[in-house]
């Protein structure tokens, strides 16, 4: 559905779309969904709002200033949020935070059968797994549907980690002092002290997305394009094609014949 309102925007001349996320149901989709746009010299835009968020850009300078020192770690864990719903955001955000792409996943769905509570004609199940960043930034993603709290999000680097409750506003950061950097690694239990840091905005799904809208409104650019968008849909397809074949290890970029399966999330 989402490829032909694309399709008839860039046909009515539209220059400029704000597409939700996931972008498609399927990756051939989305795949055309970009070239369409590109021959038409149409900015396509995902609504992967994590972005624009004044929090996790503030985040984002501070660990670019080495803060917790070469990040090596995430986690998420979720409750009942489903891998297309809430694992794209968290998996576009990984990329963000590591500037770097998804190398290889290995993943399980979960297989509770929750109701989606959008309607039956949807199906996204929860799962969980690891994956593989391209410079080697690793992480585990958990969105099961045994649980029913609030995400948390941990960033962790060579000298500290980052907790991020957002539901709950709550943001902190711990390292190492400059001077204990140069003890080995393994006096682990050498303490991380609180850094100070911004006072965090609310979660705000609605204004957040506006300052989306707005970057696309009025300027010719966008922080999160359809390539943004296609390579988070990419590695949540990767978990559904490992957990067919047992979590094996499935490998980015996925071969064409996985750009038909079609999985109808919201």
């Amino acid at each position: 559905a989402r490829l032909e309102t694309i399709r008839n925007c860039v046909e009515a001349g539209i220059k400029k779309i704000f597409c939700e996320k996931p972008m498609s149901t399927s990756l051939s989709d989305a795949h055309e969904m970009i070239q369409i746009t590109k021959q038409a010299d149409c900015i396509l835009s995902v609504n992967h709002l994590r972005r624009w968020s004044p929090n996790h850009l503030k985040l984002k300078k501070l660990l670019d200033t080495g803060i917790i020192g070469e990040l090596k770690h995430f986690y998420f864990q979720s409750g009942s949020v489903g891998l297309g719903n809430v694992g794209t955001h968290i998996i576009d955000n990984m990329r963000f935070y590591s500037g770097s792409d998804v190398k290889w996943v290995i993943g399980l769905l979960d297989e509770t059968g929750t109701p989606n509570p959008r309607g039956t004609q949807y199906k996204d199940p929860g799962g969980w797994g690891m994956l593989m960043f391209e410079n080697g930034t690793r992480a585990f993603l958990d969105t099961c549907e045994d649980t029913g709290v609030p995400h948390v999000f941990e960033i962790v680097g060579t000298y500290g980690r980052v907790i991020i409750e957002e539901m709950n506003n709550h943001w902190q950061v711990f390292a190492r002092s400059e001077k204990d950097r140069e003890l080995p690694l393994t006096r682990y239990p050498t303490p991380v002290d609180k850094v100070p840091l911004f006072d965090p905005l609310p979660w705000d799904v609605k204004e957040i997305t506006k300052l989306g809208l707005k970057e696309l409104i009025f300027s010719d650019a966008s922080s999160c394009v359809g390539a943004d968008g296609f390579e988070a849909l990419e590695a949540i397809v990767a978990f559904h094609v490992s957990s067919q074949n047992g979590g094996e290890r499935v490998t980015l970029p996925l071969d064409k014949e996985c750009y038909l399966m079609d999985i109808p999330w919201p």
